[in-house]
């Protein structure tokens, strides 16, 4: 279509575009088009789109639906087809009017019912500002009043005392020798009551704390001994001389033997060895050396599971992270044979290998213990026993020092006269020489 015959811009000519448009058949087809039903529109988006329309709140999305919205907007001329409405052009127009006339009124019934209802909120604000008020006012009013009889009425009390007699002297005046008496001797029997309740609660008390039933706090307080008189913490040799002078007679048993599950001085991978192939709940109770205390390691399904044992300052013993105290360690055996310990229960002791005692040297007496307790404990003190009028035992010949020298066999003799007599002084008897004698010098050829 060309807008004029000149090829010229910004020259539109009406009655030249109007005969090409009707020469091409175009307004022809425009009026078809406009006779016929220009828009198709599906059920559900109809529906959706002008739901509003309709009489009823809730409608079908189906072409009942369809129909019920357009009788309600009054419009004619318009078709049902299998899935969609068939409408003319000028449809849309009157339903977009009828549309933005619904929106308005819902707008303006949506204002109206939002007043009512924030005048009705405002309204009943007010009443309860005013009940509160209302009842503050009561309030004060009702302690001003209360202040004010009990300020009058500490005054008349005041008033009364400052005017009464004396109540004692009163008494004394108004009672007879013989209620006096009366009176001394129901004061002495109160007396000896409450006397006779403080001795069966101080009794009570002492019951409870020598009891082992529950935690007294007494049992983690008190002065706390000093531990470096038993040598370095730590240390082996400490270790045994703290178990000899504070524990022995406390663990052995009346028959003068420890428990089964006792052992002596051994390591956390020799416990956990000993219990292997051992059933769950198998335990031993093992001295510590790291520390001053015990150790408690049993078996579990796949592993061993070990808990420090710590003596309080009133002598019992607990299981450090547990609040149960116990008076021994028999005692804390036995509880934790009937209540689990971090869900586990303790079923048979682990004993000692016949003739391999591994608590021997915990014994006081074993030679071999003290010996090698005297050897360690000799960088921290004294030994534990020191006889002074023992000369200390000579040290092993070095002959290499001697090979260049010509006396060597004279110098040899001497140090094993030496070694015979002091063995001989100290009651030793004097054990055959096995020592080499010393070689002969080299001689040298010119």
């Amino acid at each position: 279509i060309k807008p004029n015959g000149l090829k010229q811009p910004n020259n539109f000519q009406d009655t030249d575009v109007a005969a090409q448009l009707k020469y091409t058949g175009m307004m022809e087809t425009i009026r078809i088009r406009r006779e016929g039903y220009a828009l198709r529109i599906p059920f559900q988006q109809f529906v959706q789109r002008y739901r509003s329309l309709a009489d009823v709140s809730r409608i079908p999305e189906d072409q009942h639906g369809c129909q019920r919205i357009l009788k309600a907007a009054g419009l004619s001329d318009w078709l049902i087809g299998k899935t969609k409405v068939l409408l003319k052009w000028w449809h849309t127009d009157e339903l977009a009017t009828r549309l933005q006339k619904v929106e308005q009124a819902a707008t303006c019934i949506q204002t109206g019912v939002r007043g009512f209802l924030a005048r009705r909120k405002v309204a009943h604000m007010r009443e309860v500002a005013h009940k509160q008020a209302k009842a503050a006012v009561m309030f004060l009013t009702q302690a001003e009043q209360l202040m004010e009889d009990a300020f009058q009425r500490q005054r008349h009390l005041a008033e009364r005392d400052e005017t009464a007699p004396p109540p004692v002297a009163a008494a004394a005046a108004e009672m007879t020798p013989d209620d006096a008496a009366a009176v001394q001797q129901v004061g002495d029997k109160m007396t000896d009551m409450h006397l006779q309740l403080d001795a069966e609660t101080q009794v009570e008390l002492k019951e409870n704390l020598s009891s082992d039933e529950e935690i007294v706090e007494d049992d983690f307080t008190g002065p706390v001994s000093s531990k470096t008189r038993w040598g370095k913490e730590g240390t082996k040799a400490a270790s045994v001389r703290w178990f000899r002078e504070t524990q022995q007679s406390a663990v052995m048993q009346d028959s003068g033997t420890f428990a089964p599950w006792f052992h002596g001085i051994i390591t956390r991978r020799e416990s956990e060895r000993l219990l292997t192939d051992r059933p769950l709940g198998c335990f031993l109770i093992r001295v510590s050396e790291s520390r001053f205390g015990y150790s408690l390691t049993y078996r579990i399904s796949n592993r061993c599971k070990h808990f420090m044992i710590d003596q309080l300052p009133s002598g019992k013993y607990v299981v450090v992270g547990e609040p149960k105290v116990h008076v021994s360690l028999a005692a804390l055996v036995d509880y934790y044979k009937k209540n689990p310990l971090t869900g586990d229960l303790l079923t048979e002791p682990c004993g000692q290998v016949e003739g391999h005692e591994d608590y021997a040297e915990l014994l006081v007496g074993n030679r071999f213990s003290l010996v090698r307790v005297e050897e360690e404990m000799q960088p921290y003190g004294t030994a534990l026993h020191r006889d002074d009028s023992t000369p200390p035992p000579l040290p092993e010949r070095n002959y290499t020092t001697l090979r260049d020298s010509g006396d060597q066999r004279d110098k040899h003799l001497h140090y094993q006269t030496l070694l015979q007599n002091q063995q001989r002084q100290s009651g030793v008897r004097a054990a055959p020489s096995t020592a080499a004698p010393p070689l002969p010098a080299r001689s040298r050829r010119k």
